[in-house]
C-alpha cells in the first residue's frame, strides 16, 4: 500500500456492527474453533497444573522428611523446573492459537471464509510471533511501571502487531513499528474501541458464565481485523510488505 494512504474517519461502533455482519455467516464454524482453542488451552493448563502440584507436593514432603536447607533448596529447584516445563509448552500453544485466531479474524474481515490454514501459518511464523510478543509485553510492562495508564496506552497502540505478522513478512521489530504507525493518529477512537471491547467482554462473560465468549471473541477479533484493514488500506492478501519510514 502506498505510503501516501491516509485512513478515512471511522467509528468503533460501526466497526463492531460490520464485524458482526461478517461473522454471522460463519458463526458456527468460528464459534466451534474458538471453543476448541479454549478447550485445548484449558486442558493443557489443567493437566500440567495437576502434574506440577503432585511433583511439587512430593518434593516438599521429601524435603520435610529429610530436613535441612539442602533438601528445601532441592524441593524449590524441582518446583522451578516443573514450572518452567509447563511454561515452555503452554506459551507456544497460546501464541500459535492467538496468532491463528487473528489470521482467521483478518480473513473474515476481508469478506473471505475463515482461513483454516491459519494455525499452520502461525506455526511457521512462531519465532517472529514470540519475539514480537516479547517486545510488546516488555513495552507494556515498562509503561505499567510508570503508571497503569501508560501501560494500557502502549497495549492499545500496539494491538495490531499480531495482524501485521500474519499479513506480511515483516520481522518482529518492523511489525511492531508498523503497528505503532497505524495506531498513533487514531488513539482516541482506539481507546473508545478498547473500552467498548472490555465492556462487552465483561458483560457477556459474566452474564453467560463464560459460554458467550465463544461468540464474542470471533466478533471482536474480526472487528480488530476490520480496523487494521481500514487503517492500513491492505484490503486483500498477498500485497507487498508495507514500506517503513
Amino acid at each position: 500500500m502506498s505510503e501516501s494512504y491516509v485512513a478515512p474517519e471511522w467509528s468503533p461502533i460501526d466497526m463492531l456492527q460490520r464485524a458482526w455482519d461478517r461473522v454471522l455467516p460463519h458463526l458456527v464454524l468460528m464459534g466451534a474453533i474458538t471453543f476448541a482453542v479454549f478447550a485445548v488451552q484449558f486442558g493443557i493448563g489443567l493437566v500440567f497444573g495437576i502434574i506440577e502440584g503432585v511433583i511439587a507436593g512430593v518434593a516438599s514432603s521429601v524435603a520435610q522428611d529429610r530436613g535441612g536447607d539442602a533438601a528445601q533448596l532441592a524441593a524449590a529447584g524441582v518446583r522451578l523446573v516443573v514450572s518452567l516445563g509447563r511454561l515452555c509448552i503452554t506459551t507456544p500453544i497460546t501464541l500459535i492459537t492467538t496468532a491463528g485466531l487473528a489470521r482467521m479474524g483478518l480473513s473474515v474481515a476481508r469478506g473471505e471464509t475463515p482461513d483454516l490454514g491459519a494455525f499452520s501459518m502461525a506455526m511457521s511464523k512462531f519465532f517472529r510471533v514470540l519475539l514480537a510478543s516479547i517486545l510488546v509485553g516488555f513495552a507494556a510492562l515498562v509503561g505499567t511501571l510508570f503508571c497503569i495508564i501508560p501501560g494500557i496506552l502502549v497495549a492499545i497502540a500496539l494491538q495490531f502487531y499480531m495482524f501485521v505478522l500474519m499479513d506480511t513478512e515483516l520481522g518482529p521489530l518492523d511489525a511492531v513499528q508498523y503497528a505503532w504507525s497505524l495506531a498513533k493518529d487514531h488513539m482516541v477512537n482506539l481507546g473508545v474501541f478498547f473500552l467498548v471491547l472490555m465492556g462487552i467482554s465483561l458483560v457477556v462473560t459474566c452474564g453467560t458464565c463464560g459460554i458467550g465468549w465463544i461468540i464474542v471473541q470471533p466478533v471482536l477479533l474480526t472487528a480488530q481485523g476490520l480496523i487494521y484493514v481500514h487503517l492500513s488500506g491492505r484490503t486483500q492478501d498477498y500485497l507487498p510488505d508495507p514500506q517503513l519510514t
